[in-house]
């Protein structure tokens, strides 16, 4: 089992679709703190995703955990230099709904939203990207798919599934299964319909308990 994957997206200029409607001011804070000991995290009542900018993000599924290290880097098409999305973090903002954070690059700017389901097992990643050319996002990943310790499981498999479209995690007691994987908004969790935007998402889409 590979110890780091990538996805690579690629991104063009996504027209942000916001809501006039709302009453009152937006339970926001925000701060150019970025620092990489700086810590976040997003959280619902099934499953959580947190961490540092510094070592990645990790996310878990309750009971399991789901990933470690997550961060991206940035490339445009035609260069093999890629830039770390680390050393070009600008802001974090914070809300009720997840946190965003704020990549800028040369001629670009990433707004990256970190949302978790208030009752479903998972995690979803929104990229919006505003620029003057094509971006692709490459997203770095350890999968884990593993209690929390002292227990633990062993047997952890790791492919790609092509007609999900994504990363099929599973383990040798076929209790646990879980999916990394890139899909439009209204497929995500099966439930939650967002903006047209490109998504990066996981979710715990398997659990025997018997």
């Amino acid at each position: 089992m590979p110890n780091n994957a990538r996805l690579p997206l690629a991104l063009f200029l996504l027209c942000t679709l916001l809501s006039s409607a709302q009453a009152g001011p937006a339970l926001t804070w925000s701060t150019d703190s970025s620092q990489p000991g700086r810590f976040m995290a997003v959280h619902g009542r099934r499953a959580a995703t947190f961490g540092y900018s510094e070592n990645g993000l990790e996310s878990w599924a309750y009971p399991v955990q789901i990933l470690t290290s997550f961060s991206v880097s940035f490339r445009q098409p035609g260069t093999s230099a890629a830039i770390d999305g680390q050393t070009v973090l600008r802001r974090v903002i914070y809300s009720p709904e997840g946190v965003t954070r704020i990549y800028a690059g040369p001629d670009f700017i990433v707004r990256e939203k970190i949302f978790v389901p208030l009752e479903e097992p998972g995690t979803i990643v929104t990229y919006e990207v505003n620029g003057t050319h094509a971006v692709d996002i490459v997203v770095h990943f350890t999968p884990v798919l593993d209690l929390m310790w002292p227990a633990s499981v062993g047997g952890q498999e790791f492919s790609w599934n092509a007609a999900a479209s994504g990363y099929v995690l599973s383990e040798a007691t076929h209790r646990y299964t879980a999916i990394v994987r890139l899909g439009h908004p209204r497929q995500v969790l099966g439930k939650r319909a967002l903006r047209p935007q490109l998504v990066c998402q996981w979710e715990r889409v398997g659990h025997r308990l018997s």
